[in-house]
């Protein structure tokens, strides 16, 4: 019967696929995925007349009953869904068979807006705002607003001349539903009746109630393959491959190129290859399962399904969300005489010979309305700020009801248990009911999805993890009552609107509307609204969770992007289908942008702040044109003068087997003095191994140092999950940067030259580690030290030593406010605080030279590269120490796709840092024998390495509001221009992170506990404060609570640091696999000695506050951030800041002792004070790892001492031997 309607079949307009034999070797563009967003990138793309476009869809077409929205319901768990399911789970989907939640994803040209219910919905600009902040440039609300507006064509009669808002003659087309029952007028008075505004919730303003608009055309569903490719059908450089299945991208190994895809066509096989780009499009699901498949994915997972690693990128399946909703909200009515049939949404009722001949004859009726959601709100929970316009909860309100359909839509929909159905709704089969869902539109709980099987055709896993953060479960609760509230309106009162009693079976010892029974029926009837996003997140290379950068490009990767859902960074408030249509639209000209020189994007005009997006100014002329030529000419010149450290490397000549004096593993702190002093005799042949590469420009520049961590300069840890830290961070983990680059840590760090208290080195002395005492280590820190500033002080610093050290110019009013209030409290101020007393507030110098760092790469290697003894390789991964007997004979390593060794004639010395040496040790073979035979490692030697790990943690919660005139806001291109021209300006500083005190919080001696550091962010920074939150991985929420107190306030944080912890972590390995990377448990704050401490830290910080140098401006106020775990607690009571110290403190990168020093009576040591490993004649450890006890202060500067101490022990040892002799 269908047949006879032609704008349904549409017959003239189908796409016609292209048949195996028509497939060519090569396009421009092969697109993966023909739905939302993959259907607009074909339409785009093929505009241009001379670029080819594959489109690969594993679907067919669209058939003619998905055209019917009455009918949506039946097109999921058809032929036309890849019927995918959660795990099983004991936390959600109670209610559901096997306690799995059905994932509807369209395998279908058109995708998913063939099976969704066409809402259409684009989320707040708040959601669009936020993801700029993150650090993705061109992607606020302003930038994005026109790309929502050209797909469109608005229909809906009220705005048709709204064009501030909507756009007209786009391809989708917009539109009121042809039918509503009369529901939907009672539903938004009942919306009026409790306040709202009845409003177009895609305009200026969100939170209110509206009647349901949908991707429609004359009423019939318009997926974006009916939208985008019926129109350009016969476009002769589009190719469209249906029933196309992709097996996996092709990918160069070496040039990380990706150059094609591998796929099957109904049993025929073909690798089809690219010219230009290669388009991920297959969703939140199967874009980081391809992803993964091809070889770009977290190692760990990779490697458990024998898959070659071309990439290690830990993002990818990761930070997946969804928007959970919570059914069983079924409300009986009495519908007034006058419409009893016509009220709601009765199956048998709607669906008549009647009704289809109206839907045939008149294109009117029930099949063409959505009794599903005829109407929708965007409501505050208690938990949300009204003022804000940013709704925490969606209600999707339904003018029928799991009841009123006979359980054939709902019931089959959700895979609901037979028992819990029948317990539910059988008593009120049929009777007039109607639904409201509450949907949680920001969900903090993060999921991930996995492999099942290396094989593309095996359904991945996927683990929504729903309610892994209490807070997601409290806000839907919240939602269901106030849907609740919505009966008890006049208006529904007067339907004699009720709560259906019957209540689900594991649930009835509750009474209903209870917070436990609420809880529990969310845990049951838990809904997916089927809108998963979040898995190849977009992100700056700074965020190490980040898959794709703000132009969609995949990091690590050339001609890959990545366009659909999956790169949402934080899931939009509303429906996704409208949003991943935007991002096709904008990622399109993004790809014509980076190969049309010529293109040019759309302008579109702000419609809120009245400014032009992406406008460029008109050109320069006169007077004006010559200064900015000769600004911008001088800035190109002048960077031309920042290079980086030259040093000479040798991987090009390096053969295996060759043998040196002494191999040194690990180009750090240590490391590379240890190479520069064993080297400088030019008798000695060295060789030092580093995993890394060069530094970087970008290392050179103070200021932006946050820009270098979680990058490829660092190994790019995080820890194992955490019950007593760490707590505000995704998935309760800390980052753990590390130097991964010549250098090492000192390339990228912050560069603050803090040597410790010289008790600390007396307490290692007193331990039994003879010459490790305060006396004797202060010559080497003056040995290496070259002191601008303080060198003439020879009792106390060096000069002429090739490190260079020197002070900062810090100009930022409120130091000298700090300054004043650490005199009201008694504290000294100095000038130099290494010249005593050790309680004092002053500035911290750096390992800085001229405006520019100077790590050890460029104080011991530059200085020493270019000896003949001395033999630098690169990109060198060491695998294993290869013994025989006590002896180290060689050193085993990776150097591109080879396995070389390196022979050791005298030693090896491990200087790889903290968490790489007890790695590289266990992996030969020395380490705590249980953990070696767990992980099939022969037994060498049994030492506790890996233990006694050490960190010095501190808080990033501590903010408070400082007038702007304590912290004044800088320009960025006047700053840009005084670095490159004259190494001066904000860039050559690290703001205020370099003044510290040091105070003892106890009163009770004259030994700091506490090291107190500062950081400010002037009014609404864009720069500094997404970036070092984002490194961190702090939660989103948190990020946003934060980021709203600084649009409304300057910043200034209060950073205690705890000096002397008391907890101890350690470091095991995963397995035998050198690339995987290592346990790290840092068990911060689990000894309560240690919280306590840094709560004295606060309250010192507090006192600060408090003094008359800050009165004088008006009392700084504390500011109340956004964590889950504190939000309940009286805001700065103990309980409350012990949460926060849990929930923010962080580690300040100064791992430490897992193969402790200490003397043969110490069984918990690995080294002996001249630091050789315990059991070996030639192999020593000179890094941080061997610190008994972390020092009480910043690592860098005493882990250099550690190398010139180690360096001149090597050579004494040796001094009395046939410097040529071999052991």
């Amino acid at each position: 019967m269908l047949t006879t309607r032609t704008d349904i079949v549409d017959s003239a307009h189908r796409v016609h696929d292209t048949a195996y034999t028509d497939l060519q070797d090569h396009y421009d563009f092969i697109i993966v995925g023909g739905g939302s967003a993959g259907a607009v990138l074909a339409n785009r793309l093929s505009e241009v007349a001379e670029w080819s476009v594959l489109l690969v869809e594993a679907g067919s077409d669209e058939n003619i009953l998905a055209d019917i929205p009455l009918l949506f319901p039946l097109m999921q768990l058809s032929p036309l869904d890849w019927q995918f399911k959660s795990e099983p789970t004991e936390e959600y989907c109670l209610a559901m068979k096997q306690h799995k939640c059905n994932f509807p994803r369209g395998k279908v040209l058109g995708g998913s807006s063939v099976l969704n219910a066409m809402l259409y919905v684009r989320g707040n600009r708040k959601d669009y705002d936020f993801w700029e902040f993150l650090g993705n440039e061109g992607w606020a609300y302003k930038d994005v607003l026109p790309y929502f507006k050209k797909s469109e064509d608005i229909r809906v009669q009220a705005l048709m001349d709204d064009d501030e808002f909507h756009g007209h003659g786009g391809y989708l087309s917009v539109e009121t539903f042809k039918h509503y029952s009369r529901m939907l007028e009672w539903f938004l008075q009942a919306g009026e009746q409790m306040g709202y505004e009845v409003r177009d919730i895609n305009g200026l303003r969100q939170t209110g109630f509206t009647a349901s608009h949908g991707t429609l055309t004359e009423g019939l569903r318009c997926s974006t393959a009916k939208a985008f490719l019926r129109p350009v059908h016969n476009r002769h450089n589009l190719h469209i491959s249906l029933q196309t299945h992709v097996e996996k991208i092709l990918i160069n190994e070496v040039t990380r190129q990706a150059t094609g895809v591998r796929l099957n066509k109904l049993g025929a096989f073909k690798d089809v290859h690219s010219g230009r780009e290669v388009i991920l499009s297959a969703g939140a699901i199967q874009s980081p399962q391809l992803l993964m498949l091809s070889g770009v994915g977290p190692r760990q997972e990779l490697d458990k399904h024998s898959i070659g690693v071309i990439l290690d990128v830990p993002g990818v399946g990761e930070n997946f969300q969804d928007h959970v909703a919570m059914g069983g909200g079924t409300y009986l009515f009495t519908p007034p005489p006058e419409d009893t049939d016509e009220c709601g949404f009765i199956l048998h009722k709607a669906v008549t010979q009647k009704s289809i001949e109206e839907f045939m004859q008149k294109q009117g009726g029930w099949l063409y309305g959505l009794p599903a959601c005829e109407a929708m709100a965007f409501v505050n929970t208690k938990y949300a700020d009204p003022s804000e316009d940013w709704p925490d909860v969606q209600l999707l309100i339904g003018s029928g009801a799991e009841n009123t359909d006979g359980g054939i839509f709902a019931k089959r929909m959700t895979s609901m248990d037979d028992e819990v159905y029948t317990a539910v709704y059988e008593e009120i089969l049929y009777k007039d009911a109607y639904t409201i869902v509450p949907l949680l539109l920001r969900p903090r709980s993060r999921g991930r999805i996995r492999l099942r099987s290396a094989s593309s055709y095996v359904a991945p896993v996927i683990e929504p993890r729903y309610f892994q953060d209490p807070r997601d479960l409290q806000v839907l609760v919240e939602g269901a009552k106030i849907a609740y509230e919505i009966s008890q309106t006049e208006v529904m009162r007067g339907l004699n609107a009720t709560l259906n009693k019957l209540r689900i079976p594991d649930c009835a010892e509750y009474e209903l509307m209870t917070q436990e029974y609420l809880t529990c029926q969310a845990r049951h009837y838990t809904l997916s609204i089927y809108h998963p996003v979040g898995t190849c997140k977009m992100g700056p290379q700074s965020d190490r969770g980040a898959v794709v950068d703000a132009r969609l490009k995949v990091h690590g990767l050339k001609g890959l992007r990545i366009v659909d859902a999956s790169i949402m960074p934080y899931i939009v408030s509303g429906n996704t289908n409208a949003p991943t249509i935007m991002i096709a639209e904008k990622a399109a000209d993004m790809i014509k942008e980076d190969w049309i020189e010529e293109f040019q994007p759309p302008i579109e005009m702000d419609p809120i702040l009245g400014q032009l997006n992406n406008a460029c100014p008109g050109a320069l002329s006169g007077m004006s044109a010559h200064l900015f030529l000769t600004l911008i000419q001088t800035l190109i010149n002048a960077q031309c003068g920042l290079k980086q450290p030259t040093v000479r490397t040798f991987n090009e000549k390096i053969i295996d087997m060759d043998k040196f004096d002494f191999v040194v593993i690990g180009a750090g702190s240590a490391g590379s003095v240890v190479a520069n002093r064993l080297s400088e005799d030019g008798e000695h042949s060295v060789l030092l191994l580093e995993a890394g590469g060069l530094p970087t420009s970008t290392s050179e520049v103070p200021g932006l140092l946050f820009s270098l961590q979680s990058t490829e300069e660092s190994w790019n840890f995080t820890t194992e999950p955490s019950e007593h830290a760490c707590q505000a961070m995704r998935g309760n983990r800390c980052i753990w940067s590390t130097g991964r680059v010549l250098g090492g840590s000192s390339t990228i760090n912050a560069m603050m030259y803090v040597r410790g208290n010289p008790r600390d080195y007396d307490t290692w002395a007193a331990l039994g580690n003879t010459g490790w005492d305060w006396e004797n280590v202060l010559q080497y820190f003056k040995k290496s030290e070259d002191n601008v500033e303080f060198g003439s002080n020879s009792k106390v610093h060096g000069s002429g030593g090739l490190q260079k050290v020197s002070s900062y110019n810090i100009d930022i009013p409120v130091r000298d406010v700090l300054l004043s209030a650490a005199e009201e409290l008694g504290i000294p101020t100095l000038d130099d605080l290494h010249s005593g007393p050790y309680l004092a507030y002053g500035n911290v110098q750096g390992t800085v030279h001229k405006g520019t760092r100077y790590s050890t790469c460029k104080a011991f290697l530059q200085s020493a590269h270019e000896r003949k003894n001395l033999k630098i390789v690169t990109g060198a991964h060491v695998t294993r120490l290869i013994t025989n007997g006590t002896q180290v004979v060689a050193v085993e390593y990776k150097l591109g796709a080879n396995i070389l060794r390196a022979r050791v004639a005298k030693e090896a010395i491990l200087s790889a840092g903290a968490l790489n040496t007890p790695k590289i040790l266990i992996l030969s073979g020395i380490g705590p024998r249980a953990h070696l035979q767990e992980l099939g490692i022969e037994v060498r030697q049994d030492l506790p390495v890996g233990e006694n790990l050490q960190d010095h943690i501190f808080l990033w919660g501590f903010a408070v509001n400082v007038p702007p005139e304590l912290t004044p806001t800088w320009d960025p291109l006047e700053h840009l221009y005084k670095y490159f021209t004259s190494r001066s300006g904000k860039l050559s500083t690290i703001g205020l992170t370099n003044f510290v005190g040091f105070v003892n919080t106890l009163k009770n001696s004259s030994y700091p506990d506490v090291q107190v550091l500062h950081m400010v962010f002037p009014k609404d920074d864009k720069y500094l404060l997404p970036l070092v939150y984002g490194v961190q991985q702090f939660e989103d929420a948190y990020i946003a609570s934060l980021r709203k107190a600084n649009q409304e306030s300057s910043l200034l944080l209060v950073m205690p640091k705890l000096l002397n912890p008391k907890s101890r972590g350690y470091v095991k390995l995963r397995s035998s696999d050198p690339f995987e990377a290592p346990v790290l448990v840092s068990n911060y704050l689990k000894e309560p000695e240690d919280l306590e401490t840094l709560l004295r830290g606060v309250k010192h910080g507090l006192d600060m506050l408090g003094t008359k140098a800050f009165a004088k401006y008006g009392p700084p106020e504390v500011v109340k951030l956004d964590l889950a775990k504190c939000n309940d607690l009286e805001f700065k009571s103990d309980d409350y800041w012990r949460c926060l110290i849990r929930s923010t403190a962080a580690t300040v990168y100064h791992y430490s002792g897992t193969a402790k020093m200490g003397p043969d009576s110490d069984p918990t040591a690995v080294v002996d004070p001249r630091l050789r490993v315990r059991g070996f004649r030639n192999l020593r450890v000179i890094d941080a790892s061997i610190m008994p006890y972390v020092v009480s202060g910043n690592t860098n500067a005493p882990v250099i001492m550690i190398g010139e101490k180690g360096a001149d022990m090597i050579k004494e040892d040796w001094a009395s031997k046939d410097t040529h002799d071999e052991l």
